[in-house]
């Protein structure tokens, strides 16, 4: 994307996606106006741009969805909140349950592959390639309560396949 881009925030947003404040009216650090609003881009880093209609400047909208001051990438980046379910979100602020891990609205072949990654057996403690996002498998994966993923979980699963949870 082409023009220049400020290292911090031009709007705060509320954890609803809603801008609560414009923080800096000439984003990109020269004090250049953005002009009329162009379009809304994103780069590979889930990073979110308001581009200017009629000038190069970008405005660098950072979401912090808990509300701790922190952009939620660096919030991620940094470990001070995980993204289990890699939606680009802290989990702490993800509903993650009844098989929907990555909160996208329906439970299918992603969550799937989660499940299988979350399972451990009866009485077993669940057992996710990345060890802190076992809490995130039992939010997701755990339909009876008792503290495992195991097959009474699974059979739970496939009923919720396909389905809006």
């Amino acid at each position: 994307m082409s023009g220049r881009t400020r290292a911090g925030n031009a709007f705060k947003i509320s954890p609803a996606g809603v801008v609560t404040e414009i923080i800096d009216a000439t984003a990109d650090g020269a004090r250049a106006d953005l002009g009329v609003p162009g379009g809304i881009a994103a780069d590979a880093v889930g990073s979110v741009y308001l581009t200017g209609g009629r000038s190069n400047n970008a405005f660098k909208i950072e979401f912090d969805c808990n509300g701790n001051g922190i952009p939620d990438p660096t919030d991620i980046s940094k470990g001070t909140n995980k993204d289990c379910n890699a939606n680009l979100a802290p989990d702490v602020c993800d509903a993650i349950g009844d098989g929907d891990f990555d909160v996208d609205g329906v439970v299918d072949l992603d969550d799937h592959a989660a499940l299988t990654d979350c399972m451990a057996g009866p009485g077993q403690p669940s057992r996710p390639s990345s060890p802190e996002c076992i809490s995130a498998c039992l939010a997701a994966f755990d339909f009876n309560g008792d503290n495992d993923v195991d097959l009474v979980d699974f059979a739970r699963s496939q009923t919720a396949f396909g389905l809006v949870p």
